[in-house]
């Protein structure tokens, strides 16, 4: 089964790109420009045919408006059949094309957009579920045809890339033994020993493919405006991007300056760093803002996690605001952490460091020990007062989000002082109230329910539990009970005893709420909910009655 699943797939993988090959020839075909031949053989000779990142030829697929798309996506949705299983690929090939094409726009330029659109997307879903996904990039994002994997244009070539790729093939054939990565360091070093002269000529050459990057990317651009935000930067980012932006770009190697940006960034103080680290966080509170502004109708999306921000970036902009750091949280902490930031284990290696730490502490006596736990004591105490007043600096919402990280509960306000009351000349008839208050009905007549009911269980199998977990980027979901049945493995024991708990859980609530019922509401629940209950217990005492009857008439016999 698995092999004849894994041939269907690839078998229909291939007609795709067949499909996609054949759209793209048809197109190029009828809008291809015949290019000069002198721009050609300027173009070999200056790169030896070896610069081919830059693509002049205009791409096949036209740019659509984003409301034409719209269009695309709803025909789209109203051709696929209900309850569609099939693949994205397969449904691909038997989707009536002739339907879902609109306007102007051809069967080919429907197919050609849609396989554009595809490629923007995560490809391991039905057709249903991937135009559902395109709506949400373009209502968010926006979708651009030229961004698919056909039409996407390549960055132009750094001078380093040029030179490598001009020594490449050279060096292969002088040195065949040599592996890449040796031949890539000699070609490095070779490139750094360049004279100004000769490096500048290929500096010349990386500007030239750059300006004509950008030229096919503002043509490729127009009528099309990304809702996309720019990612956010990191500290030492952002500090290159600001000294980057003096410096005149088309004569500076970008490597070199990096390099030197980078020591220059290492030999930095905290002070002067912190500068940076609060312009970076600043950007990345507002991307933050904007994103989740973007996708707040989106269900499905999930905001980022990985910060631009380190940890110990982090730490930087917290001690430069006047918060505290934290103690260790117990004196063996306190000891590795002095141990550590000494000379102690200088001669130890980094890894062996933490074991020798761990030896050292075991021989330590309980008086030795108590020395760190005196010290621990004493920094604990400073840091609170310190933390208190710095919680003081704070406005009140910063001052919950700092109190919160650091579980400290506010402090709770002093109990009132009751005068005591003598309880014999406070009777009266407001006890009688509350009791009969508590003996009222819990039954709600407009809701139909009773109250601290109990929700029923809605999963009458394992199968249908397994059903409401299921995940749409599961990759072989079960789809019917017979096929559940059939395979009895480890999924489906799993999923029995989890519906065991829930059944036991809901039995032993059930257990309670029908102990806290009068006998009147007792009666009308299980009228309500277990009618059979009733029958049964009427239909058993009209047997019990039936047969009292009956030995009442023998013994009247037997007296006769």
């Amino acid at each position: 089964m698995g092999l004849d699943r894994k041939r269907k797939s690839i078998v229909a993988v291939q007609s795709t790109d067949k499909k996609r090959k054949s759209i793209i020839e048809k197109k190029s075909s009828s809008s291809s420009s015949s290019s000069s031949s002198e721009d050609s053989d300027e173009q070999s000779d200056h790169d030896n045919g070896l610069n081919n990142e830059v693509k002049i030829d205009n791409p096949p697929i036209s740019r659509w408006p984003q409301d034409d798309i719209q269009k695309l996506l709803t025909n789209m949705e109203l051709v696929l059949p209900k309850n569609d299983n099939q693949t994205f690929r397969s449904r691909f090939t038997k989707l009536d094309w002739e339907k879902v094409q609109f306007d102007n726009y051809s069967k080919d330029e429907c197919q050609s957009t849609w396989l554009a659109i595809q490629d923007q997307l995560r490809t391991f879903k039905t057709m249903g579920d991937l135009i559902h996904d395109a709506k949400n990039l373009l209502e968010t994002k926006g979708i651009d045809t030229y961004r698919s994997k056909t039409n996407r244009l390549q960055k132009p070539r750094s001078a380093y890339m040029l030179f490598y790729t001009d020594l490449l093939q050279k060096y292969r054939k002088k040195h065949p033994d040599l592996k890449l990565p040796q031949l890539t360091q000699i070609i490095a070093e070779k490139y750094h020993k360049l004279s100004p002269e000769k490096k500048q000529t290929f500096l010349d050459r990386a500007q030239k493919l750059k300006t004509e990057y950008t030229e096919m990317i503002d043509r490729t651009s127009v009528g099309f405006k990304s809702k996309e935000p720019n990612k956010p930067k990191t500290p030492f980012q952002v500090f290159m991007e600001s000294k980057l932006s003096d410096l005149d770009s088309a004569n500076v190697d970008k490597a070199d300056i990096q390099n030197k940006l980078k020591e220059k960034w290492e030999g930095m103080t905290e002070k002067k760093k912190s500068k940076w680290i609060k312009l970076a966080n600043e950007r990345e509170q507002t991307y933050l803002t904007n994103l989740k502004e973007d996708h707040k109708n989106d269900p499905a999306f999930t905001m980022p996690t990985k910060s631009a921000l380190t940890k110990g970036d982090r730490n930087i902009l917290d001690s430069q605001s006047g918060k505290p750091k934290k103690p260790p949280v117990n004196n063996y902490g306190l000891f590795s952490k002095e141990m550590l930031q000494s000379d102690a284990l200088a001669g130890v290696p980094p890894k062996e460091r933490m074991s020798e730490l761990a030896k050292k502490w075991k021989a330590f006596s309980d008086e030795e020990r108590q020395i760190y736990s005196d010290k621990l004591k004493v920094i604990t105490e400073r840091y609170k007062t310190e933390f208190d007043a710095y919680l003081k600096t704070l406005p009140e919402d910063e001052k919950q989000i700092e109190m919160s990280k650091n579980k400290i509960k506010p402090k709770k306000p002093e109990p009132k002082v009751v005068p005591r009351i003598n309880a014999r000349e406070v009777i009266s008839e407001k006890p009688t109230e509350k009791a009969k208050k508590k003996n009222t009905s819990k039954y709600n007549p407009k809701t139909n329910t009773f109250k601290n009911e109990p929700k029923p269980i809605p999963f009458k199998n394992a199968f249908e539990l397994y059903r409401s977990k299921l995940e749409t980027n599961d990759k072989h979901p079960i789809t019917s009970l017979e096929d559940w049945k059939k395979k009895n493995g480890r999924k489906q024991t799993m999923f029995e005893n989890e519906l065991k708990t829930i059944k036991k859980e809901y039995m032993k609530n059930l257990k309670v709420f029908l102990k806290s019922l009068s006998e009147e509401d007792l009666q009308l629940y299980l009228k309500l909910r277990k009618p059979e209950i009733l029958t049964e217990n009427n239909n058993s005492s009209t047997s019990e009655d039936d047969e009292g009857n009956s030995s009442s008439e023998e013994d009247d016999d037997d007296s006769d």
